[in-house]
């Protein structure tokens, strides 16, 4: 019983620790796309942006907040080349 209940928990952790890899390199994403989109390469921008969109709606789905900050960054980007 021990056996099993330490199996689990390690379980738990294993997964949070994946989030936690999945959230950081979405954020890095977005911060690359943020920082593209600053200095005027659009094209670039929106090749990560399309990358970060794609990670948020694997990990969380396309109704979760990340996907949505994704999509509005990319949006933003897109007017950007008018």
């Amino acid at each position: 019983m021990k056996k099993l209940l330490l199996i689990l928990v390690l379980t738990v952790i294993c997964s949070s620790v994946a989030r936690a890899d999945a959230r950081s390199d979405w954020q890095y994403l977005l911060d690359e796309h943020a920082r593209l989109h600053q200095e005027g390469l659009y094209e670039q921008a929106i090749s990560v942006g399309q990358k970060a969109l794609n990670l948020a709606e694997v990990e969380g789905g396309k109704d979760h907040p990340f996907a949505a900050l994704s999509l509005n960054m990319l949006a933003d980007t897109y007017s950007g080349l008018g």
